[in-house]
């Protein structure tokens, strides 16, 4: 479960364990993330009630937005994910270059969270370029931590990716990235990297589901940082009016 998929039901088991009204707090959603595309009657049920205790309310995908605004009268507002409140700068000073990577060594960073159906088109792109590839991912691959992410994703050839993170740190160091859909059971959480796609117009990051194309291999980011400025000015003014900060500009 991502950290961020408070709203995923299909990992809320006793629809318990979100917070309810209290007198003496303001209850504000930031950046939720549902996972999700559709919703059963009785989660429906329960989501309208829960509403009912937000004061204010943003999620991350627009196929949240859409799923819940019918279940309420409140704005619901899409906002940007809290890794992209920051900028380039921030995540350069935490990052820490792994012990077995040489300081000049070029590779492609492989991120896969879901079954691995493309190793061998990623394989042979970095044969052919006579890049090395390294797989990191949860458990399976390393002991990396936060840190040494932050480097691989900075300094990467290419990233090969499933992951919404992973393709949110490559955006924000500028890296070339392929963003592939996620196979098995979870292919639905996809939905959360389209949006972030659609957001930033970087329909030439998608895997075609052939091969590593040269659009893939592109790093023009120009546009995206255009439209990143408004977006985070657009979320931070949902939390400033939502906590009832002024802003001291």
């Amino acid at each position: 479960m991502g950290s961020d998929q408070v709203w995923n039901p299909d990992y809320i088991s006793t629809y318990n364990n979100l917070p309810t009204k209290n007198p003496n707090n303001r209850i504000i959603s930031y950046a939720a993330s549902m996972g999700v595309e559709e919703l059963t009657s009785k989660q429906k049920d329960y989501y309208r009630a829960m509403l009912e205790d937000y004061f204010a309310i943003s999620v991350r995908e627009q196929s949240a937005k859409e799923l819940l605004q019918q279940l309420t009268d409140k704005k619901i507002e899409v906002v940007l994910d809290p890794t992209l409140l920051l900028d380039k700068p921030e995540y350069e000073a935490l990052e820490k270059r792994p012990k077995d990577l040489a300081e000049d060594e070029k590779y492609v960073l492989c991120y896969i969270l879901g079954n691995r159906d493309h190793e061998a088109v990623i394989g042979k792109f970095a044969k052919g370029k006579g890049y090395k590839t390294i797989y990191f991912s949860d458990k399976r691959d390393s002991n990396y931590g936060v840190e040494e992410f932050l480097y691989l994703i900075h300094h990467a050839q290419l990233i090969c990716t499933d992951s919404f993170h992973a393709c949110v740190f490559s955006f924000i160091f500028e890296r070339p990235f392929v963003a592939f859909k996620r196979t098995g059971k979870e292919n639905y959480m996809y939905t959360r990297l389209q949006n972030l796609i659609d957001t930033f117009r970087l329909k030439n990051r998608e895997y075609n589901g052939k091969e590593i194309t040269k659009q893939n291999q592109a790093c023009d980011y120009s546009e995206a940082k255009i439209i990143i400025k408004k977006e985070q000015e657009k979320s931070l003014n949902f939390l400033r009016k939502s906590l009832e900060i002024k802003d001291e500009k």
